[in-house]
This record gives C-alpha cells, structure tokens and sequence, in this order.
C-alpha cells in the first residue's frame, strides 16, 4: 500500500499545473459537499425530535383528557372519533401478542424519549420502537387504566431518497459550475504562462525569443513579462558585446600573426628554429578558431529542424579522412548503416565529426604507434549511435567529467598539442537543440571511444517544430 501511495505521489510531478488544480479543486468540492450534505441531515436530527415529539405528547395528553373526563359510556365512541380524525398520528390499540424492535440510541431517539417522558406523566408502560410487527416508524406504546395503546408516526429515516436526490442534484449542479469554473480560471491564467514557457525554452536553445506582452494579464503577469523582457534585452545586448569583442580579437590577433609569418619567412634563420615558430603560430590560429566556433555554436545549433537521412553525409566525410589518413601512414576504418534519419543539420554533423577525428589523429595514439581510428553508425533501438575510436592511452574517470567543460583539456599523456579545450563542449553544444548526446567511453591504455547519440526519426515522420523536439 505504501509503495503504491508513493508511486502515486511521484506521479503528480508529471502532471501540469491546469490538470492538477483542477483535480484537486474537484477533490476538495466533492468532499466538501459530502461533509456538508452529512453535517445537514445531523442538524436536521434534534428539531425533527422536537416536531415529532410535540405531536406525539398533545395526541397522548388528549387521550389522557378524554378518558378522565368523558364518562366510561362515551370514552369508546369517542377514541374511535379520534382515531379516525387524526391524520398526522395513527393510533392503534395494542395487544399481548404485539412483536416490536426497541428504539436504537441515537440523537433523534435520545431527544424523542426523554421529552416525552418529562412531559407525561401518568403513563404506565412506555415503550418505544422502531418498529411494531414489522412495520417501521416513530412508534410509542403505553397503557392507561385499562387502555393500551400504540401511537406511530412516519419513519424516522431523515436521508430519504427524495430528499438524498434533491440535496446530490443540488451538489452535483453546484460541483460542476465549480468546476468550470475553475477551467476557465486555470485555463486563462495557462494563456499567459504558455508564452513564459515558449520564451524561456527558446533561450535554452540559443534562440533569440520574441518579447512578451507588458500590457495585457493581471498585475502580476505583467511584471514578470517585464522582468524577463529586460532580461531578453540584457543577454542580447551581453551577446552583441561578446561576438563583436571576439571578431576584434580574431581580427587584432590574426593581423599581427600573419605579419610574424611573413617575417619569418623573409629572415635568414635556422629551419628547425623556423618550424618550431610557425607550429607555435599555427596553435595561436586554431585557438582564435576553436573560441569563433564556441561563440557561434548555438547559433548554428539553432536551425529549423528538417529530418534527413545522415547516413550518406557521414559516409562522404569518412571517405575523405581515409583518404587524408593514408597520405599520412594511419589506419583508418569506417562502416555506415543505411538509412539513417536525424533532425541535425548537415553542416552541424560535418562539424562535430571532424572534430572528434581530428582529436583522434591529434591526441589519441600512443608515443611509439601508428594512429588507428575507427567510426561505427548505427541504428540501436530508437537511437542513432556514432562511435569514433582511437588506439590512444585513453582517459580517467576523473577526466571525463572535466574535459566536458569549457577550456578544460585533457591529461599530458594525450594532449602533447595544446588547445583551447573547447572541442567537446562546442559538441555538446550542437548536439544539444537536437537531444543529442556525447558520451566517453575509456579503459586506461585501450584508446578512447566518443560516442555520439541521436535520436532516430523514422523516414516518413514530417519535420516537427523547435517546441515538438
């Protein structure tokens, strides 16, 4: 019972907050009303005793009248009078051979008893019953003188279905206006959450979002939109800066680099000097490149979403490392499977794996042997799975949660070239608006396999918008 109250209440989490206000609106009128409907028959309890009582006394003191008063001839004639008269009581002369039930103790009876015993009392032999020779109601029977009598009245079952149906239509009208009420509430209240959630969603992505209304919806509303529209404002403005300060860097940077190599080129020194220069200078240009691709991933990461088969664009790319490999004396292997769907874009695949073959031919090897790369894509369930493989010393556990992060480099042992560290964190970043993953796979001393996953659209699904991904 506990685990399945617990599963239950984990569940609430998946639900939105119109389907859970709603819900709990519902519970709380329901239960309301049956508390209310429950508290109102009890209260009607005690002055039904009063009422019934009332007319079971003025009954039992006129019968006790007219037999002290009228003489013995007439007492007959006129308790059968009486008998036939009286609409509100039935009386009836009981008898030995009577079979009745007692009376239960409750609120109603409790108060019906004692007022009738406070208020007669002449009588001898009070009984009362629920029931007399199986018929219900408000029974009492006593004796006078020679008289036995027993006095009934309609049932005391106040939740009588007439009156039970009046009061649950009653509930039931005032549940369901309340309801839709409540709908109508939530659902407007959801018309201004739903462009927050747009808006913000957009953001995650890198998408510049469009401003929210400050003109329109409550007070409250209407501040955050403003709030989150400065804060739209600030974070383009905060992108502008930074995109305009890394081109003036690129650009400060590459002109005097391109001046040293010119230069170079021009003096009389020794080659080995030379090289050892331009490699310098040709690490300062894929750093400026490394932090040009990092300030524009999102953006490239952003495009409209169309499914293709990337199997043919994965394939064309690894045929033309392999032949860069070759010239260069390494070893590398692909195999592609056919037909494989994916929203990314072409120009964000190419990008990320040439990245992560270029780590592998830079990084993954070990001192005394010849690279050896390998890339596997293939389809596993509902996903698209891209391994790239290297022979290298492979990477800590350690590690692999740092080189994750930007401007983080791996160990000595694999990074004799040093970079930016931004190769895999601008990965992530492409992979991210398309729910791609990168994953590092790695024994010490057995290579490293970076693992790229995507989701697997299948062929004649149609392309989906930014908000269905």
């Amino acid at each position: 019972m506990l685990t399945f109250l617990k599963k239950q209440i984990s569940s609430l989490k998946e639900w939105s907050l119109f389907t859970f206000t709603v819900l709990l609106f519902t519970f709380l009128m329901v239960t309301s009303l049956v508390v209310w409907v429950h508290m109102f028959f009890k209260s009607q309890e005690q002055p039904l005793a009063i009422s019934m009582s009332e007319r079971t006394i003025l009954t039992i003191q006129t019968l006790h009248q007219a037999i002290l008063h009228i003489p013995e001839d007439q007492q007959q004639d006129f308790i059968d009078s009486y008998i036939k008269s009286n609409h509100l009581i039935t009386i009836t002369e009981s008898s030995p051979q009577d079979s009745y039930v007692a009376a239960p103790n409750s609120v109603f009876w409790n108060q019906f008893k004692s007022r009738i015993i406070k208020n007669t009392h002449n009588l001898q032999n009070i009984i009362f019953a629920q029931s007399v020779n199986d018929v219900e109601g408000i029974w009492v029977g006593f004796s006078f003188k020679d008289y036995h009598f027993w006095l009934s009245s309609q049932s005391t079952n106040i939740y009588s279905p007439q009156l039970l149906k009046n009061h649950i239509g009653s509930g039931v009208v005032i549940l369901v206006f309340s309801i839709i009420g409540t709908w109508i509430t939530i659902g407007s209240i959801n018309r201004y959450i739903q462009p927050i959630i747009s808006v913000t969603a957009n953001m995650s992505r890198g998408k510049k979002p469009d401003m929210l209304p400050e003109n329109k919806g409550p007070k409250e509303i209407k501040e955050i939109n403003a709030v989150i529209n400065h804060m739209i404002h600030e974070l383009d403005q905060t992108e502008n800066d930074r995109k305009v300060m890394l081109a003036g860097i690129s650009h400060d940077l590459r002109t005097p680099i391109s001046r040293i190599n010119l230069e170079i080129e021009m003096t009389d020194m020794d080659q080995k000097i030379r090289d050892s220069i331009n490699e310098d200078l040709d690490q300062m240009v894929y750093i400026i490149d490394q932090l040009m691709m990092f300030s524009t991933s999102m953006q490239l990461a952003t495009n409209k979403m169309v499914n293709k088969n990337i199997s043919p664009i994965i394939t064309k790319l690894c045929k033309h490392q392999q032949k860069i490999s070759d010239t260069m004396g390494e070893e590398f292997l692909f195999e592609v499977e056919k037909d494989l769907y994916s929203y990314i874009p072409h120009t964000n695949l190419s990008r990320i794996l040439m990245n992560l073959i270029e780590n592998a031919r830079k990084y993954g090897h070990l001192p005394d042997a010849d690279n050896f790369i390998q890339v596997w894509a293939y389809k596993q369930d509902d996903q698209i799975i891209i391994d790239v493989s290297d022979n290298g010393p492979g990477i800590t556990e350690e590690e692999k949660k740092r080189v994750m992060r930007p401007f983080s480099r791996g160990n000595q042992a694999r990074t004799g070239v040093q970079g930016a560290g931004l190769g895999l964190a601008i990965i992530e970043r492409l992979l991210k608006p398309y729910k791609g993953r990168i994953h590092l796979i790695s024994k010490k001393d057995e290579g490293l396999t970076c693992r790229v996953v995507l989701p697997f659209i299948f062929e004649n699904k149609s392309p989906v918008s930014d908000k269905e991904i």
